[in-house]
């Protein structure tokens, strides 16, 4: 059963931004109310990041982590910052027991459900392949790819959101890993002149299609907060869970809020240490 959350934080692609939040201010109050929840649900939470990412998340702003890992420094320092998802992959790919990760514009207020905890494999809701974006690059990997995983059926429309990931299953981390690096050399190979056009966003296969691809064959007892496309207002506030996507992030309300409640988790958090 899952006791362990872990965070991964690539600071390379943030290149001087926020990652989809206004401000260091928004971006940083959503990451530590998410670890600060986390620590109520879990025994361990650990953060797996690089030198510039603890210098942030710990020596700045020392958000509650249990433990911190600066792997991701070397292992990602070849990787074009394109690949913003990777760091997630290579952060699930080394646990050694149970684990949930938890993106860092996700908040669990309360702890998820015990049929996520057992699993062999959870996340956050099925995703059907409908949008343009998947069906380029599956196409072009369809034509191109000659060596891609047995695993992989081009033809597939289905992928996993992974918002949060989790697995009590852990044997086939590393292919998801090794077969990761494996599609990113693919695709560079490809697309060096081309990476800024809209269709380009090769983390959509990797991470979202393999894993699906390689729960499907391996035959993984998979459990979702939602099978649909999507979390709905009513799943949301009966399991405590928010996933701040796509623009949310930006707006007043979701900002105020973000203060709100990360003052109260700080007032909180400094009573109990005091």
């Amino acid at each position: 059963m899952i006791d362990k959350a872990i965070y991964s934080f690539w600071s390379k692609p943030m290149d001087n931004t926020y990652v989809g939040f206004n401000s260091e201010k928004s971006l940083i109050e959503c990451i530590s109310i998410s670890v600060m929840m986390s620590r109520k649900h879990f025994s361990k939470v650990e953060l797996i990041t690089d030198i510039k990412g603890k210098e942030l998340l710990i020596d700045k702003y020392k958000l509650p982590f249990t433990s911190v890992s600066t792997e991701l420094e070397e292992a990602l320092k070849d990787i074009h910052q394109k690949h913003w998802s990777i760091g997630k992959i290579y952060a699930c790919k080394i646990q050694k027991e149970p684990f949930i990760h938890i993106d860092n514009d996700v908040i669990w207020f309360k702890k998820p459900p015990i049929e996520l905890l057992t699993a062999d494999a959870c996340f956050q809701n099925k995703e059907g392949l409908i949008y343009q974006i998947y069906d380029y690059l599956k196409n072009h990997a369809k034509d191109n790819y000659i060596n891609h995983p047995n695993y992989i059926q081009w033809d597939d429309k289905m992928a996993y959101n992974c918002g949060i990931v989790g697995f009590n299953k852990l044997e086939h981390l590393e292919t998801w890993w090794q077969d990761s690096l494996e599609y990113i050399d693919y695709i560079d190979s490809y697309f060096k002149e081309e990476y800024d056009t809209w269709h380009e966003l090769p983390c959509l296969i990797f991470e979202q299609f393999y894993i699906f691809s390689i729960c499907r064959y391996f035959n993984y007892d998979v459990k979702f907060i939602r099978d649909d496309d999507y979390i709905d207002t009513d799943t949301s506030n009966l399991l405590g869970y928010t996933h701040l996507i796509s623009a949310s992030k930006r707006t007043e309300y979701v900002e105020q809020l973000l203060s709100a409640n990360y003052e109260i988790l700080f007032n909180e958090l400094n009573q109990i240490e005091n």
